[in-house]
């Protein structure tokens, strides 16, 4: 799917890489599914298109071979420099369509999880009221850079993900995404003098998801959390008492950020724990 086939709530989406309002649930499954068939789209265009640049580089190598190799054997030099010259300008554009279709690209492993995520909890959700969301879906860009202790790191901090729902029984169930990358660069010299460049990527996530009562009640009894890779806590607002459970998750890959992400059966079993601590009435 093309951009300009895209409707144009998803194109602005798409351009914008962002989705923030107000959505009732069949406008906002419709944009999602829009959105990850033009993602997978670009997904098959950015391989072709560098496929067509690493070709585009040789073929500049070799005109250059032989514009020299008519400048020595030829009085009129002026046919090797046009094939050159053809050569860099297809070498540019392709460079320039290669970036572009990357710019493009959305994060796939993001808009799955939104996606099922609204689709697991479908069946609970107020059909009366909206999903409110705040959704980044630009990546660990330069704005998002923080500031590291190590020189050879650079760290990224990603709030890219919030969403609130309002369930069928009068609860609101809120689920926040903060991805943090860490991107380290390390240099290191062989006996010969060769200097070793390697890159490792580390994005450790970290979803919150909260269940917000619609009056003050009396809380059931907290759930099993893991020690290492979760936290429970309850957060005053107001004159309610939030219930909060905290998750991380941690990815590693060499070269390029991991694409990984937690999946929306995980976080929505983080609602349905916070959910069973409500009142028997409730339930």
């Amino acid at each position: 799917m093309k951009l300009a086939q895209l409707s144009p709530i998803a194109q602005s989406a798409a351009k914008a890489k962002a989705i923030t309002g107000e959505w009732d649930y069949a406008g906002f499954d419709q944009l999602l599914e829009e959105l990850i068939a033009y993602d997978k789209t670009m997904d098959a265009r950015v391989p072709r298109q560098k496929k067509w640049m690493i070709i585009s580089i040789v073929i500049c190598f070799f005109s250059f071979v032989a514009m020299l190799v008519m400048n020595a054997t030829l009085d009129d030099n002026s046919i090797g420099v046009g094939i050159f010259a053809a050569a860099v300008a297809n070498l540019v554009w392709s460079i320039i369509l290669f970036r572009k279709c990357s710019k493009q690209a959305l994060p796939e492993a993001a808009l799955e999880s939104v996606h099922q995520l609204a689709r697991l909890l479908r069946q609970d959700l107020d059909p009366k009221a909206k999903i409110i969301t705040t959704i980044d879906l630009s990546g660990p860009t330069g704005k998002k850079k923080r500031p590291s202790a190590q020189p050879h790191q650079r760290i990224y901090f990603d709030a890219w993900c919030t969403m609130r729902f309002r369930l069928r029984d009068g609860y609101t169930a809120v689920v926040r995404q903060i991805d943090t990358f860490t991107e380290t660069t390390k240099m290191t010299r062989n006996a010969r003098g060769k200097i070793k460049r390697k890159i490792k990527w580390k994005k450790q996530c970290r979803v919150t998801a909260r269940i917000i009562p619609p009056a003050p009640i009396q809380w059931g009894k907290p759930p099993q959390v893991d020690r290492v890779w979760e936290r429970f806590k309850m957060v005053a607002k107001r004159d309610l008492s939030v219930a909060c459970l905290d998750r991380w998750w941690s990815y590693k890959k060499r070269l390029e950020a991991p694409k990984r992400a937690p999946s929306a059966k995980d976080i929505v079993g983080m609602l349905f724990r916070l959910c069973a601590m409500r009142p028997v009435e409730a339930k």
